[in-house]
């Protein structure tokens, strides 16, 4: 897997695309996502709305889209009693993903998503280590169990949650994408990134990432990542919206071109996996493909 994202996708585009987001998709088509379950019962009660979106994206351009687990472990289910059930969801929300990828035309990997086990703005709520051994190790079983193409641990917060996911991964030979949540150049658990990415880099990534913040957050922390770490990075911000206690995320009407502004800063300074995170639809992932286009133009020329 490691030659086809890295070596593949790359020797024929300038850069990869990653999908947006689902989440706040799904609230934007009609479907209520509320915390803690967030988007994961969109799985079962919406499975077509689910498809429909990893359809849209990849019809944008995406080369990468991500299965909708990112709320569906054991942990977060058993918050509403139904812990049982989650495995049952994760492996629906793979299913959904692969029928969009062999549906269409074109080679499009599929990363299986991994989040915190609690509230991504909030690593105080971040369980003791047995929980964290015990939730990720059942998670990333599963998941690879389904087929994903890499995992992609995403909006990471919390120094002890990033070692055990990239030791385990790297104990079990699987490829992974650490994708940090950061604010100045710390994990949002107040963790210097310097103190994050050697160890993580040590574990064989296939890549590490910055998500979920804002385009200008992003922008600043970028350099931090690519002064640790000299493999092949990227990152997928926030467009449009704010976080929600009850929706988990609420949209808001933004602009496309300012994101397109970021993501060119993004590529100047070595970017090569780009996306869109909360708030960010398949125009925004369109759009990147078509500044995607320009620059593949322009180099052959």
């Amino acid at each position: 897997m490691k030659e086809i994202t890295t070596s593949v996708l790359l020797s024929s585009k300038p850069f990869i695309i990653l999908d947006g987001a689902m989440g706040t998709e799904l609230e934007r088509r009609g479907f209520r996502t509320t915390l803690p379950l967030w988007s994961a019962m969109a799985n079962l009660e919406a499975p077509v709305l689910v498809k429909q979106i990893h359809d849209d994206y990849i019809a944008a351009g995406a080369d990468v889209i991500t299965s909708n687990t990112f709320r569906t472990t054991a942990h977060t289910f058993a918050k509403v009693n139904k812990a049982t059930l989650a495995s049952h969801l994760t492996k629906l929300a793979v299913e959904i993903a692969r029928e969009s990828i062999v549906q269409s035309d074109r080679t499009v990997l599929l990363a299986g998503s991994l989040a915190p086990l609690e509230d991504c703005y909030s690593p105080e709520l971040v369980p003791v280590d047995e929980v964290i051994h015990d939730a990720y190790m059942e998670q990333i079983d599963l998941l690879i169990s389904t087929g994903v193409d890499f995992i992609l641990a995403e909006t990471m917060i919390n120094h002890r949650e990033i070692t055990f996911i990239s030791e385990y991964l790297h104990q079990k030979e699987f490829p992974f994408i650490m994708s940090f949540t950061a604010q100045d150049g710390r994990l949002l658990d107040g963790t210097p990134l310097e103190s994050v990415i050697p160890d993580v880099t040590d574990k064989n990534p296939l890549g590490l990432l910055l998500n979920c913040r804002s385009c200008a957050q992003i922008t600043k922390t970028l350099p931090v990542l690519h002064d640790l770490f000299h493999g092949v990075s990227g990152a997928y911000a926030n467009g449009s919206g704010h976080p929600d206690n009850i929706l988990g995320w609420k949209i808001e009407d933004g602009s496309i071109n300012d994101y397109l502004a970021s993501v060119n800063q993004w590529l100047e300074r070595g970017a090569l996996l780009i996306g869109g995170c909360c708030g960010t639809p398949p125009e925004h992932i369109a759009a990147i493909y078509e500044l995607r286009e320009r620059i593949y133009e322009t180099v052959k020329h």
